[in-house]
């Protein structure tokens, strides 16, 4: 049975790498078919990845063929790594864990976890103690032939969500435990949640190279954006009649945003409306309007469709 608590779901958990007996090793291939949608910076030590897709780890553990290899799991919880806010859970926001939203379709009962493991034997505890909420999978001896095993996760949540983590650096923290919850190893991953990973990536690494090398900025938001995101921000994502009444009045500007959006060319329309979708999403928490749901994932239906648009292929800008 899979460990329901160990040290990594205490309020401040160790995020120091510890190889451990097993000389536990996590290994990510940048090579494979899934590049598109996440990437990883050797300069940052960070994944960038958009929201809901694959991203596949390697896990490389030194066994003794001389002893039985007893049960082992690994953890993946995530957790802000800034000190201040180290102590704090990392919760979805209101957009995301809605139980009607898609992206909760077949994972109605685990709505809180932002990280999930495509294994079938998976487990979704949550630490009543500290409030986080973690996926813990059974790991297997590699395959004939190979020396790791490749588990498949994906992160339900944005980085950049309001009422989640409010652009908050955010790591994966991956222990090796055993069916007691003891931890025999332990690595780190800083991630981000985002929907161009290949532009946030170059953005980051050259802030990254300018400051000399010193900290990174872990998705901050840059200065000027947001002003200017809030007075071009159009909208193209709801016809008019899915629109109450109600709706209407509180979202009247809406009716004539498309106009707008449709004079951008694909690159810039993928950005506000993603971005559209995060400001909708805080709005929603704030007023609880439905309009403001409705919007928001009508944006990231969009988003979607201006993909095909800037590259069948599935390359991101």
């Amino acid at each position: 049975m899979a460990p329901s608590c160990s040290e990594a779901t205490i309020f401040y958990p160790s995020i120091n790498d510890y190889p451990g007996d097993y000389n536990f090793e996590i290994l990510l291939d940048g090579t494979g078919s899934g590049f598109k949608a996440w990437m990883y910076s050797y300069e940052l030590n960070k994944v960038f990845i958009d929201i809901g897709k694959v991203l596949p780890i390697q896990v490389k553990l030194l066994y003794k063929q001389e002893e039985p290899v007893p049960p082992l799991f690994l953890r993946a919880t995530p957790i802000y790594s800034q000190d201040d806010f180290r102590g704090r859970p990392v919760e979805r926001c209101p957009l995301h864990v809605c139980r009607d939203n898609k992206i909760n379709e077949g994972f109605e009962s685990v709505l809180k976890h932002i990280v999930r493991c495509t294994s079938a034997h998976c487990q979704y505890p949550v630490d009543e103690r500290s409030g986080r909420h973690t996926c813990v999978t059974p790991l297997s001896p590699p395959q004939p032939g190979a020396d790791t095993v490749t588990l498949m996760y994906n992160f339900v949540c944005k980085t950049s969500c309001l009422g989640g983590m409010d652009r908050r650096p955010v790591l994966l923290l991956l222990t090796l435990e055993n069916q007691h919850g003891q931890i025999l190893g332990r690595r780190s991953l800083s991630v981000k949640i985002c929907a161009c990973p290949k532009r946030d990536k170059e953005k980051e690494e050259k802030e990254f190279q300018t400051s000399g090398g010193g900290t990174s900025s872990g998705g901050r938001r840059v200065k000027g954006r947001k002003r200017s995101l809030e007075t071009r921000v159009k909208e193209e994502m709801m016809d008019d009649n899915e629109l109450t009444t109600e709706n209407k009045k509180f979202c009247p500007d809406l009716f004539n945003i498309g106009l707008v959006l449709s004079t951008l060319p694909p690159d810039h329309k993928y950005f506000l409306l993603s971005n559209m979708s995060t400001l909708l999403s805080g709005m929603f928490m704030k007023k609880r309007n439905e309009a403001c749901r409705q919007a928001a994932d009508a944006c990231e239906a969009l988003v979607e469709q201006i993909k095909n648009e800037i590259d069948p292929s599935g390359e991101q800008f």
